[in-house]
């Protein structure tokens, strides 16, 4: 589920039925920390990965909130991005199927030339990311992959086709 715009406690509570084969991939946290909410970000996702682990429904990614550089590195945002990943990155260490995922400084280049959003370069290099991982987590794991049918351009494409050969 994408959810553009959202909050983070939005964002987890669409999650659904979860179970062991299911990989989570949460990627959110921006306008949160833009709306001095970093503190509920952090309930938020305290309070999914609880639950998650309470019901053992499968396997969470967590990236970490991108760097904005549409403000300089030493904004009180970006200080507050910076005090959030260390957080997240904390919480989920204490999570056995929980990884923090770190594209913090993935660099001014996959952004938009206002600093703030992922450009296709950036959204290419996140997905190949979460490609990698739910690879790893399959040759580790008892992890079944079936291929999710995605809808764009009218046209069928498979996420996570290459995992199949």
């Amino acid at each position: 589920m994408i959810k553009p715009g959202a909050g983070f406690r939005e964002v987890v509570k669409e999650t659904g039925e979860v179970n062991a084969n299911d990989v989570l991939v949460f990627l959110a946290g921006t306008n949160d920390i833009a709306c001095n909410e970093r503190k509920e970000l952090q309930s938020a996702l305290r309070s999914k990965l609880r639950d998650l682990q309470s019901r053992r429904g499968g396997h969470v990614l967590v990236f970490s909130v991108p760097h904005r550089h549409d403000l300089p590195r030493w904004s009180a945002i970006n200080k507050e991005v910076q005090r959030a990943n260390n957080e997240n990155f904390i919480l989920c260490k204490k999570f056995k199927n929980v990884s923090f995922v770190n594209i913090t400084n993935i660099g001014r280049r996959f952004h938009t030339s206002n600093g703030l959003h992922l450009n296709s370069l950036g959204k290419k290099f996140v997905s190949q990311k979460i490609l990698e991982l739910v690879h790893q987590l399959a040759n580790t794991t008892e992890l079944v992959l079936d291929p999710i049918p995605l809808k764009h351009n009218n046209v069928n494409h498979f996420l996570g086709h290459n995992l199949m050969k």
